[in-house]
This record gives C-alpha cells, structure tokens and sequence, in this order.
C-alpha cells in the first residue's frame, strides 16, 4: 500500500488510510494512530455535523442533541488504534483493508 506525506504529522496511502503521528504525554517519544478510510456517506455527515442538515436528517443519520455517557458518538472514520511505530500502524491499515476486502468477497 503505498504512502506519502501530506504533511509532518500525517501519512495518507492511496486507498484512503491515514496515520497520524503525535508526541507521547511526557515527552515519551511519538505515537501513531491509525485511521480507517472515510465512510462512503461521509459527505451526508459532514453536512450534518457542520450544523446543514434539518433535525430530521440528522436523526436518521444517527445524530443526538445529548449523549448520554458511554455512548458511541458517530465518526467519519473508524479509529483502528494507538501504535508505538508507524510499521506496526501501518500493518494495522493493511490487516484492516484485508480484512474489508475478504468481507467484500464473501457478500458477493
């Protein structure tokens, strides 16, 4: 899957994943979160989340005006994980399309 930089703090690969780098609390060294690719109704809910959609629409995509605790709030990508190097972040983007794909298989 191949990579480029975006910019100092993120890697972006052509199929739509990205890992994020951060400084560990304490200056501990880094940290390099994994992300899935957006969701294929993200454009909906960016609409939403920007405040355009009406009531309704926002409902149905799952949206509340209050959480209560402990409950998923809807994301445009799904978190994959906090790695301690961007090889095993990395592996974690492409276990991840892998998996998509198999699942992808196996309903047609």
């Amino acid at each position: 899957m191949p990579w480029h930089k975006p910019d100092q703090w993120h890697a972006v690969s052509d199929a739509g994943y990205a890992i994020c780098f951060s400084r560990a609390l304490g200056g501990a060294g880094w940290v390099y979160l994994a992300w899935a690719p957006e969701r294929p109704d993200a454009a909906q809910h960016r609409r939403a989340l920007r405040g355009k959609a009406t009531p309704e629409e926002a409902a149905a995509l799952g949206y509340r005006a209050r959480y209560p605790r402990g409950h998923p709030v809807p994301q445009l990508r799904q978190f994959l994980g906090r790695y301690e190097s961007p090889e095993q972040a990395r592996q974690a983007c492409l276990d991840h399309q892998q998996q998509q794909e198999g699942a992808n298989n196996g309903s047609s």
